[in-house]
C-alpha cells in the first residue's frame, strides 16, 4: 500500500512539473519562439498522455 501511494505522489509531481514547464515555455519571450512553442506542445502532449495512464491505473476509466 505504501508503494502505490508513493508511486501516485511521484507521478502527480511529474505531471505538475510537466504542466508547469509547458506553460512556462509558452509564456517565454526570449529565444526562438517557434521551437519553444513546439517543445511546450510536445511536453504538454506527453503530460496529458501520462496523466491519462495514471488516472486509468488508479481509477477505472470506462471506454467510450
Amino acid at each position: 500500500m505504501l508503494t502505490t501511494g508513493l508511486i501516485l505522489i511521484l507521478a502527480s509531481l511529474g505531471l505538475a512539473q510537466g504542466l508547469f514547464l509547458s506553460f512556462y515555455l509558452l509564456r517565454l519571450k526570449n529565444g526562438n519562439n517557434k521551437s519553444n512553442i513546439f517543445l511546450a506542445l510536445f511536453i504538454l502532449g506527453l503530460t496529458i498522455r501520462v496523466g491519462k495512464s495514471v488516472l486509468n491505473y488508479y481509477m477505472s476509466l470506462e471506454n467510450w
